[in-house]
């Protein structure tokens, strides 16, 4: 059973491989089961056997994409014991490093037409949505910044995807220390210090 599974998990790994081969290369418009299946050195019969269509594999796709992203995402840089301590450096590093080791995935889809899907925006969706309730729940944050706790998930994922996006494309010698340190000090002088009621509005 087990090496039927292993060969399940690499022949899909073959089919999204060559996926995003054929998304790097032209549209996903003009994309063909063809087209993924001789990429993937497979016949059409085994891609069928795994996915629908080219749309059940690009949605199915993108979800696990979007699911890997959610959980890589560390925002326990809130919880109490980490900002007493100040080592939410590490832990937002730890989360840069995961999204620069997915850099050529998350540049394909960013660029690429999807129907029905924009995958960026979903990512900070569901960023978002995960730092809102770690905000809600945190018991350090007062009640009236948890009001408004959507406010500040969508400024701090916002922001930092838009710079991750710009860190692929245009910061490519920056290093992800200096990247860190670089949004460490822009969260510090915003985000948490608000939080924090340090400072007002």
């Amino acid at each position: 059973m087990a090496q039927t599974d292993l060969r399940i998990v690499k022949t899909r790994e073959l089919i999204e491989r060559a996926f995003l081969e054929c998304l790097d290369e032209d549209t996903f418009q003009n994309m063909t089961v063809k087209k993924i299946t001789a990429k993937a050195r497979i016949n059409r019969s085994t891609f069928y056997k795994h996915y629908q269509d080219k749309y059940d594999l690009k949605d199915r796709y993108v979800d696990q994409v979007l699911e890997e992203f959610t959980k890589s995402l560390d925002v326990t840089f809130l919880e109490e014991e980490t900002l007493r301590k100040q080592d939410y450096h590490e832990r937002l590093k730890e989360s840069l490093v995961k999204m620069r080791q997915n850099k050529e995935i998350y540049q394909i889809l960013w660029k690429s037409y999807l129907p029905e899907r924009d995958v960026f925006g979903e990512m900070i969706e569901r960023g978002t949505k995960r730092l809102e309730e770690v905000i809600r729940s945190n018991k350090t944050i007062q009640a009236d910044r948890k009001e408004i706790a959507s406010l500040y998930s969508n400024l701090f994922v916002g922001t930092m995807m838009i710079s991750v996006r710009w860190w692929f494309l245009e910061g490519v010698k920056m290093d992800v220390d200096t990247f860190t340190r670089i949004m460490i000090l822009h969260m510090e002088e915003g985000i948490i210090q608000t939080l924090q009621g340090r400072m007002n509005y």
